[in-house]
Formats: structure tokens, C-alpha cells, sequence
């Protein structure tokens, strides 16, 4: 079974040489992954990642089928404790919780719903926080309204509505930053802001700059506008944190942030640009 898997893991990395190959991996796997050991497998191979990076490719013109497809195989592996985890370093919840929101299809929605279920319930407040931090309460609090042809989706409403606000707090600034981070999220927003680092620098320093490391990790990404983003917090907090300039280039970071300011989208070398300014010039607020 492992070489199958990974012969199935090669077809959904190279989808954009071969979608034929891409779906009939993708409906090999809607049948293969109701089996539990092939779930832990798959899950090993990385195919949680696959099947996100999948889903942020489909855009506004998706086809509902292969939505439906690759979030039904998400849904088997929120099953498997093993490999959960991969949901927030994927950042497949924000997937999900975007795949609820925009509504494209009920059987979407539906199974988006069931795999946000299974995360969410139990000893689950790392996968609360992080769905909170997507911001789908509000979203939920307007789909128990609706009428669902589905009752299974008025069902997963009530019960992922009711698990979030079960142990509820609004979160803080920093908590939603941190969500973004963790989910590798990242989008322009109140939370990256002069006045968010300026308030927040300090913050960064807990767990021997945990939250810094990830950080410094999404300047990798695939998504053009969380690089952008994560060099314009990096370019912030160095501004804000004592000896902030020394710690990233120490981390690896200018190296980083050197090598996307040739990169193809205007905006990412925009923002790398600035960022390397940052960490490089004593007084940025005089170069403005």
C-alpha cells in the first residue's frame, strides 16, 4: 500500500502537468481513505498538505464535484488523531472555514462542516481558537437561520456553533495574530498594523521566539499575499523589539526576505523590500 500512496501523493503535486492523473488520485482516494490504516499512511506522506494546496488552487470557477472530493478526503483524516495536527500546520482550517462562508455548494458546505465538527469537539481549544480566529461564528449565527435542504448541515451548524461557543471569549489582537500564524493565514487586517507591534513586539519573545520561528517559516509559502505579509510583520517587529534586527538575521530570515524581493508578484517585493530596509536601517521612521 505505501508505494500506491505515494504514486497517488505524486499525481495531486504535479495537478497542474496532469489533471486527469490529479482526479483519478482524488477519487482513488475518496475510496481508499474509508480504510483507517491507509488515513495514518496517507497522513504521514504529507497528503493533508496535498489535498489543502488543492483546494486553495480551484479559485472562483471550481468544480463542485472535485471540491466535494477533496474535502470528503479531508473529512476521513480528521478522524485519525495521528495526523489532526497537519490541519493547523496546513492551514486547512482557514481553508475550510472559507469553503463554509462562501457557500459554492450544500454538499460542500457539508462535509467542510463535518471535518470542522471533528476538530472542533472534545479537548480541542487549539482548533477552536484557530476557527474563531477565521472568524466563522459569525457565519454560523447566520446559517442557523437558513433552511437546509440537508438536514445533516442544519445538524453540524448546531454542533460546531455550539462546541465554539461552548468555552467562548472574544480573542484578543494578539490571540488572532497568533490564530493567522498558526493557521498560516495571513491576510491584511487590524492585526498588522504600526499600532499592533508597536502594543504587541514583546510578545514574540515567549517560548523561545516560537511564534517568531513560525513566522519566519510562512516567508516560504506558496501564497503570494501571506509573504507579503509576513514581511511586513517581520519589518514591524524589528522596528519595535530590542536587538529585533540581530535575532531574525540570526534566525535565517534575511536571507529569506533577500530572495523574495526578486520575486514575481509586485506586491511580495514590495513588502520584501521594505521589510529589508527595516533590517537594515537604524531609523526607518526617517527613510518614509
Amino acid at each position: 500500500m505505501d508505494s500506491f500512496v505515494s504514486w497517488l501523493c505524486e499525481q495531486l503535486t504535479n495537478s497542474r502537468n496532469n489533471n486527469l492523473a490529479m482526479r483519478a488520485a482524488v477519487g482513488a482516494l475518496t475510496i481508499l481513505l474509508r480504510r483507517e490504516e491507509a488515513r495514518l499512511l496517507f497522513g504521514q506522506h504529507g497528503g493533508i498538505g496535498y489535498l489543502t494546496k488543492l483546494l486553495k488552487m480551484q479559485g472562483a470557477g471550481a468544480n463542485a464535484q472535485l471540491l466535494y472530493e477533496l474535502t470528503f478526503c479531508l473529512w476521513t483524516l480528521s478522524f485519525c488523531e495521528e495526523v489532526k495536527y497537519n490541519f493547523l500546520e496546513q492551514g486547512t482550517i482557514a481553508v475550510l472555514c472559507e469553503q463554509v462562508t462562501a457557500a459554492p455548494r450544500e454538499k460542500v458546505v457539508r462535509v467542510s462542516l463535518a471535518t470542522l465538527r471533528n476538530l472542533c469537539e472534545g479537548e480541542a481549544d487549539v482548533y477552536n481558537t484557530a476557527i474563531i480566529g477565521c472568524g466563522l461564528p459569525k457565519t454560523l449565527k447566520n446559517m442557523r437561520e437558513r433552511q437546509w435542504a440537508d438536514p445533516d448541515v442544519a445538524e453540524d451548524v448546531e454542533a460546531v456553533y455550539s462546541a465554539l461557543m461552548n468555552n467562548f471569549r472574544e480573542l484578543s489582537t494578539f490571540e488572532r495574530w497568533a490564530a493567522e500564524v498558526n493557521g498560516k493565514n495571513l491576510k491584511f487586517g487590524l492585526v498588522h498594523s504600526e499600532k499592533f507591534w508597536r502594543e504587541n513586539a514583546a510578545e514574540l519573545e515567549a517560548n523561545d521566539f516560537a511564534l517568531l520561528k513560525a513566522l519566519i517559516e510562512l516567508l516560504k509559502s506558496d501564497e503570494s499575499e501571506v509573504v507579503s505579509v509576513a514581511c511586513y510583520d517581520l519589518g514591524e517587529w524589528v522596528r519595535f523589539f530590542p536587538n529585533g534586527k540581530s535575532i531574525v538575521k540570526n534566525l535565517g530570515a534575511k536571507d529569506l526576505v533577500m530572495a523574495k524581493i526578486e520575486d514575481q508578484d509586485a506586491d511580495v517585493q514590495r513588502h520584501a523590500l521594505q521589510c529589508m530596509s527595516k533590517i537594515m536601517v537604524q531609523q526607518w521612521e526617517f527613510m518614509r
